[in-house]
């Protein structure tokens, strides 16, 4: 019995080109299907059959498919095996790998027969199965075909672990002096079984300082608290400065604002007597009115005469009649002149 596998030269090609960039490597073998009787009993008459096999595995944002093709295949036999090997490479993060598998099988009386498996569906979050090979056997939905397989997950790269190949762990040799452990199958540091390792961290006890810091190395608890209320003291103390600052801000813009109502109200008090007596009130309004008419009078006349060119200077208007002999200037005239000035009244 002969079996033939044929494989699309574009899916060699895109292989061979991203070989050197993919982090997951799935290599599926030892493909075999077994149906519990002769094929002829799922289809009757036929003494021949053409057989198509897929192989589809599926992650979060990415999918391929390997195709099997197997003509003129005998159908008495009660089982096929599938040869060779089919490699996914899966070249992104993801957090989980599906594999399912599809068979299909023709005969030349027109009769067909098909069915499917779920082989392998691996999530992130479980342990890891690197460069292991893990034999599975499953069941088809449909007929109850058995499908056993072989599936080995690993990562492209050298050094490289975890389920998406995103960790790094390298053993160390004779030359560390700071630390010593090997790497497992997923990745996982073991100490080496040495008096001179710690076995928290891989470090040798007696090792020469380093400057580098490890992801390895934990704080103590004493640090961490101390750590802890300096940084609860330090907010504390900024909290009490930005108090203080709004209190000095407030005091400026308020205190400005009170102390010029306070020297209107100084001023005003040079000039009102407080509780005096009906009479004096009377006077100084009187007073007051009168001043207030004299400047209205006084604007009133500077609108409404033009000044000749030579009075254009002051705004006083002063008889020049018997002051030929003499010399007067403008700031003599306005010193001279006082504006009339409310009586202060006192009190009686």
């Amino acid at each position: 019995m002969a079996f033939r596998k044929v494989i699309n030269p574009f899916l060699i090609l895109f292989l061979f080109v991203n070989s050197s960039i993919a982090v997951i490597e799935v290599d599926v073998s030892k493909i075999s299907i077994n149906f519990g009787s002769q094929i002829n009993t799922f289809i009757s008459n036929c003494f021949g059959v053409d057989m198509d096999f897929y192989l589809l595995i599926s992650t979060s944002n990415f999918s391929q498919e390997n195709p099997y093709y197997m003509r003129q295949q005998d159908a008495s036999q009660y089982s096929v095996d599938l040869p060779g090997t089919s490699s996914f490479l899966i070249q992104s993060t993801t957090d989980f790998i599906s594999l399912t598998g599809v068979l299909s099988m023709r005969c030349s009386n027109g009769g067909n027969v098909s069915d499917s498996f779920l082989i392998s569906s691996q999530s992130s979050k479980q342990n890891d199965k690197n460069n292991q090979d893990v034999n599975i056997q499953v069941t088809s939905n449909s007929y109850h075909w058995t499908l056993t397989a072989t599936i080995n997950r690993k990562c492209n790269g050298a050094n490289q672990y975890g389920f998406n190949c995103n960790e790094q762990c390298t053993n160390t040799n004779n030359d560390d002096n700071y630390y010593c452990y090997t790497c497992g199958a997923n990745g996982q540091k073991t100490c080496c079984p040495s008096a001179d390792v710690n076995p928290d961290d891989c470090s040798y006890y007696n090792h020469p300082v380093s400057s580098t810091w490890s992801p390895n190395t934990s704080c103590s608890a004493s640090a961490e608290n101390t750590y802890f209320w300096l940084m609860i003291s330090f907010a504390i103390i900024i909290a009490i400065l930005a108090i203080l600052l709004l209190l000095v801000l407030l005091e400026l813009c308020c205190g400005l604002f009170m102390g010029g109502r306070a020297a209107k109200g100084s001023e005003d008090g040079d000039w009102i007597v407080p509780k005096e007596p009906k009479a004096n009130r009377e006077l100084y309004d009187a007073d007051i009115n009168r001043h207030h008419q004299y400047r209205r009078r006084q604007e009133e006349t500077r609108e409404s005469s033009e000044p000749d060119e030579r009075d254009r200077r002051s705004p006083y208007i002063v008889s020049r009649q018997g002051m030929e002999n003499q010399s007067y200037d403008d700031e003599v005239l306005r010193n001279e002149w006082q504006e009339p000035q409310p009586r202060r009244i006192a009190r009686v």
